[in-house]
């Protein structure tokens, strides 16, 4: 369920939602309120009309092969568009348009665990849980558009000491810094000026 309050706490509105739903991940993004399940599938809600029913969007149901495990949203606004990101793990990630209703891009080889652009970037960068980060090219000029494949692959493993195993499990763009969280082998902060 989701719960609202005022800014005192004070008032309460409640939003229920299937039953036996878990919830793994939370975005805001203009007016709507995204989640994603551990199912992979996408719940939204929006700010303007919160007495509305909750409405799900079937786009990730192949995602429902297994537990997601780590699984993130995110969003961003290169070339002056805003785009919403599901990093679906075994379910690979897509890029979905800022009404979460049409897919754009999707990647289904390899498992990813989180995906990040920064605002005004040409870049796209997808942490899997092999420990490699893979950067795409945003295309805008006659649609939105990404390289089909990555136009290059970070081993995060080998920026940092110890074992090669090494699973990324968030990556952040912003600027042009690039942090990766990794499972075992802390935080890696690389700076890219070209998205590689």
């Amino acid at each position: 369920s989701l719960y609202r309050y005022d800014s005192s706490l004070g008032d309460e509105l409640k939003q229920t939602v299937s039953e036996n739903v878990e919830f793994s991940s939370i975005t805001a993004h203009q007016d709507l309120l995204i989640m994603l399940t551990k199912s992979g599938a996408l719940w939204k809600s929006d700010f303007d009309s919160p007495s509305e029913p909750w409405e799900s969007d079937l786009t990730l149901e192949e995602s429902e092969i297994r537990p997601l495990g780590i699984a993130r949203l995110t969003t961003s606004n290169p070339g002056n568009e805003d785009f919403v990101y599901a990093a679906l793990n075994p379910g690979g990630f897509r890029v979905l348009d800022d009404d979460v209703d049409t897919e754009l891009f999707r990647r289904t080889e390899g498992d990813y665990t989180s995906v990040s652009a920064p605002d005004e970037s040409d870049y796209l960068y997808a942490s899997r849980t092999d420990g490699t980060v893979e950067v795409y090219k945003f295309d805008g000029n006659n649609s939105p558009s990404w390289s089909e494949d990555p136009i290059a692959t970070i081993n995060t493993a080998g920026y940092q000491d110890g074992s090669p195993n090494v699973q990324s499990n968030q990556v952040l763009a912003t600027g042009d810094y690039l942090y990766i969280a990794n499972s075992s082998e802390g935080t890696l902060v690389l700076e890219v000026n070209d998205g590689s």
